[in-house]
């Protein structure tokens, strides 16, 4: 075989090569087997989007995992017109934000939300529960007692469970009051506890973790992370329960595989929340508290 004929096989070969590579599909980034994490929530978890005034944690939270920039975000169908469904879609993971001002444990399934949600997971999603803020209002049938409250997540977890997807316990973060910061509704935050005790469910105590974090930073900064209702949040307050948020997944090994997508950035933060729940106010200094700053 003569050079010119090598040289023509070789180039066919190459040229073929590339062409076979070029209609290769892609791997597809915003596939659906990927993860997705359903959040069921009230207003302190709800997505405020374009509000510069208020803004809850399941609007920040994808920001603290992989690739947040190439964050797509589609309004999805709810299971009424009671909600508004917004999703975040990360080459890592999806989150649907389902949280909505006003809920319960008991509207979530009256209204036909929980249902709407089972219907979609599938193997290796996650449903994050934080309610509780709303079931002090026993005296309306949104609200309900704490053997009430406890009926209902055992249903949730049992039927997120049927699904090979994994429930998640998140209790609910302090109010701003003019006294040392403290978990909200203990008696709700002690049942939430005790079942993900009983069923083992991972349970993330922003309730507490929030609580210390804030007496740590001191009043002065800590009421800034509210708005004037000294329950909700600003873009501020939720970006931080964000943050904690994220490092306790981090660090949860009951959590992987969705703990290795959360972003390095939460090390710093880590510590210091630890530091929070250890230290007395007397040995807490500015330091400390302006690492959240920067992470």
């Amino acid at each position: 075989m003569n050079m010119k004929k090598k040289v023509k096989i070789i180039a066919s070969m190459f040229l073929s090569l590339v062409l076979i590579t070029c209609f290769i599909p892609k791997h597809n980034l915003y596939a659906k087997s990927k993860p997705t994490i359903y959040i069921m929530g009230d207003s302190i978890a709800h997505s405020y989007e374009g509000n510069r005034y208020q803004n809850g944690w399941g609007q920040m939270l994808y920001r603290y995992f992989k690739h947040p920039s190439k964050k797509r975000t589609v309004h999805v169908k709810g299971a009424s017109d009671y909600v508004d469904v917004i999703r975040y879609n990360t080459p890592e993971l999806s989150i649907e934000n389902w949280a909505k001002n006003g809920a319960s444990v008991a509207i979530y399934d009256k209204y036909g939300m929980f249902q709407a949600i089972q219907k979609k997971l599938k193997k290796g999603d996650y449903v994050f529960i934080q309610l509780g803020h709303n079931e002090v209002y026993t005296q309306w049938w949104t609200g309900s007692t704490v053997s009430e409250y406890k009926t209902y997540l055992i249903d949730y977890i049992k039927k997120i469970r049927s699904k090979k997807a994994k429930p998640v316990l998140i209790t609910p973060p302090p109010v701003n009051t003019s006294g040392k910061y403290i978990p909200y509704v203990p008696q709700y935050r002690a049942a939430m506890i005790s079942i993900g005790k009983k069923y083992k469910v991972p349970l993330i105590d922003l309730g507490k973790k929030s609580a210390d974090y804030f007496n740590l930073i001191g009043k002065k900064q800590a009421r800034n992370m509210y708005v004037k209702d000294n329950m909700h949040f600003t873009p501020k307050g939720a970006t931080t329960l964000a943050k904690i948020l994220s490092v306790e997944i981090k660090y949860k090994s009951q959590l992987n595989p969705i703990s290795g997508k959360v972003s390095l950035r939460t090390n710093s933060l880590y510590k210091t929340i630890n530091k929070a729940s250890k230290l007395k106010s007397k040995n807490i200094t500015k330091k400390h508290g302006s690492i959240c700053k920067r992470n």
